[in-house]
């Protein structure tokens, strides 16, 4: 991991949660409770009439926290419609449609709910969170810089590297590790299975062991994404280099260490119901076909401007242009993926696209008469971030050394740094005074704890500083991965 990296990632996911009101997030409160719970050693709670739902016992602050409704989905209406928020000392009973979920990432991060009970400690805890998610991010570009031709692998990693990312590791939500360590392992594991066998991996090793052993444990459905990764990484590999890698020990010990988290976190799922949901979603009839419940269930799965960016409780959309754009370049990195002319890599990255829309669709399908129509975008977003990864590898391979590679940084690097701005004032602006409002307005109903403008200014700065940062690391060729030859590989596989 690159500290300059991990500083700069820090920074402009810790700015995402200074803008972002309390609570303004997907499930945050609930989520709050179960962190709060977990680090004062409440693993399991206590079951309620709504099977879906665990009580806790936490600090009064969080249990007392104001309701966020009064502009959850109401995009219109400003933060400054939230009750006023104090300290309470006491411990109360709360509860959480989250509380079955393994207890790892709650344990670190509701380590500041044990030190304070002020109103700050949901920021506390937000940065604790972002912190987490800032070691990923910075490794896996640092692990993408480590391939031979790399311009093409980071390339894809920065489109990998969706807005809705940085938002979501801003505030407490699992998810927002779950995709940052699911990026860092795409890329370092990629750089693993294609590694010379002549040359150390020990870095490689370790993010890779790292990243899928904390990937494994965040979710109900962790395990499932770790799984479709492990393969598409395996296909890339081969059997010949599959056993290169086997006959090295400290693949076996990472392999061994990985085998026992998953197991962990697979039985913690099965015995405490991990996967069960509240019936929350959109309802469907009981007499629907199965073709119109499938129909319905698909808009979960083709739930594309999710992965780009919706933040607040998804009423926050950026603009059309910021999705259009971001998928032209996606379109392009596979356009560029072709000519890499690989069968293989084609092949799985089609399979990955059918993949990232089967998968949601098919788990909102298979519970939608008992829970209604369940399921947001982000739950895909650790397999989707590998394809834009795994597409820039395969472009790569004829084009690293074009004409076109240096412009194609560039440009490519100056879109993702406007979308990640943009995304940031939408979001800043529609909780200062609500949307179809002046975005510059200096009268503004809420503000966060840092004055806008300051706060834009420096997320403008960071964001020009890993510009620069990331174009070093395309630049560097020191410790490069010569990786083999794909094509060979599938030929001697």
């Amino acid at each position: 991991m690159s500290l300059v990296g991990f500083v700069l990632f820090f920074g402009l996911i810790a700015l995402w949660s200074v803008a972002t009101p309390p609570f303004a997030a997907p499930d945050e409160p609930v989520q709050a409770v179960k962190a709060a719970a977990t680090a004062h050693g409440e693993f399991l709670g206590r079951g309620t009439a709504d099977p879906a739902k665990i009580l806790f016992q936490v600090p009064g602050t969080l249990a007392r926290a104001p309701n966020p409704g009064c502009f959850a989905f109401r995009p219109t209406v400003a933060a400054s419609c939230l009750a006023h928020w104090t300290a309470d000392d006491s411990t109360s009973p709360a509860t959480s449609y989250v509380g079955r979920y393994p207890p790892l990432y709650y344990l670190i991060v509701g380590l500041p709910s044990v030190i304070t009970s002020s109103t700050s400690v949901l920021l506390l805890m937000r940065l604790v969170s972002a912190a987490l998610s800032a070691v990923f991010l910075a490794a896996a570009f640092v692990s993408a810089s480590q391939f031979c031709r790399r311009r093409w692998v980071l390339l894809g990693t920065a489109f990998a590297l969706t807005p809705m990312e940085l938002f979501l590791a801003g505030v407490i939500n699992p998810s927002g590790l779950e995709i940052s360590s699911a990026l860092c392992l795409w890329t370092s594991g990629l750089g693993l299975v294609l590694r010379d066998k002549s040359q150390p991996a020990t870095r490689l090793v370790v993010w890779s062991t790292l990243s899928a052993a904390i990937l494994v444990q965040l979710r109900g459905l962790s395990p499932l994404l770790l799984a479709v990764i492990g393969v598409s990484l395996a296909l890339v590999a081969g059997r010949d280099r599959l056993r290169v890698i086997a006959h090295r020990a400290g693949a076996r010990v990472g392999l061994v260490a990985v085998a026992a988290c998953s197991v962990f976190s697979v039985s913690w799922v099965l015995f405490r119901h991990g996967l069960r949901v509240q019936a929350s979603g959109r309802p469907v009839s009981s007499d629907a076909g199965s073709l119109a419940v499938l129909k319905a269930a698909a808009h979960v799965g083709l739930a594309y401007t999710q992965l780009i960016g919706n933040f607040g409780w998804l009423d926050t959309p950026m603009p059309r242009w910021c999705y259009a754009l971001w998928a032209l370049a996606l379109v392009a990195l596979g356009v560029a993926a072709l000519a890499g002319r690989s069968i293989r890599l084609s092949l799985l990255l089609a399979a990955l696209v059918v993949a990232t829309v089967a998968i949601p669709t098919l788990l909102a399908y298979s519970q939608a008469h008992r829970v209604g129509i369940v399921g947001q975008g982000r739950y895909i977003l650790p397999v989707a971030v590998g394809l834009p990864v795994l597409a820039g590898y395969a472009a790569s391979r004829r084009l690293e050394r074009s004409r076109w590679s240096v412009p194609g940084m560039i440009v490519g690097g100056v879109v993702v740094a406007a979308i990640q701005v943009t995304g940031y004032v939408v979001a800043l602006a529609r909780y200062r005074n609500g949307t179809g409002h002046a975005i510059w307005t200096l009268d503004a109903e809420w503000e966060p704890p840092l004055p806008w403008l300051v706060g834009l200014g420096l997320f403008v700065t960071l964001q020009l500083l890993l510009f620069a940062w990331w174009l070093t690391l395309s630049a560097g060729e020191a410790n490069a991965v010569h990786t083999v030859n794909v094509r060979e590989m599938g030929r001697r596989g």
